[in-house]
């Protein structure tokens, strides 16, 4: 048991000390005899004749650096928003025509089941009644139109 609350607090040490050393300066220089040597420190202690440069890390681009709004990825993620909400739109009007289409297509049959006399006005306003033959195909192309839209 004890083992196991200690290696948390060993990994939490290591973690800070590894920190602690990513932000730390990193000094070279080249001895008498031609070596190259690292060191944290500025000037080595036994050195003689030194040039000491300090080596400053590159920095990269990371995930944690905060993306501004001008930002390439920013602005493909609101394009993907902006097309995202307007095929939901479009969606939306496409059902409500949908449900318009189906709505007149249930009443135009129900007026058929209901009345024995259906009729058309013709280009003079005159009515036309139609036969039950006709009535008939156009109930069956009505339920069939049904059948397709109003699933």
């Amino acid at each position: 048991m004890i083992k196991l609350t200690l290696l948390p607090a060993t990994l939490l040490c290591l973690s800070i000390g590894i920190m602690h050393n990513a932000n730390a300066e990193i000094y070279t220089w080249v001895d008498e005899n031609g070596k190259t040597h690292f060191s944290d420190r500025p000037f080595p202690e036994n050195a003689t004749k030194t040039t000491v440069k300090t080596i400053t890390p590159k920095s990269h681009n990371s995930v944690a650096v905060e993306n501004n709004k001008d930002s390439q990825w920013q602005k493909d993620y609101q394009l993907a928003q902006k097309k995202k909400a307007e095929k939901k739109e479009q969606e939306k009007l496409k059902k409500q025509e949908n449900e318009d289409t189906c709505k007149e297509l249930k009443r135009q049959l129900a007026m058929h089941n209901q009345n024995g006399r259906t009729y058309r006005l013709d280009d003079n306003g005159e009515r036309n009644y139609l036969t039950s033959e006709q009535i008939d195909k156009e109930k069956a192309q009505l339920s069939k139109a049904l059948k397709k839209h109003c699933r």
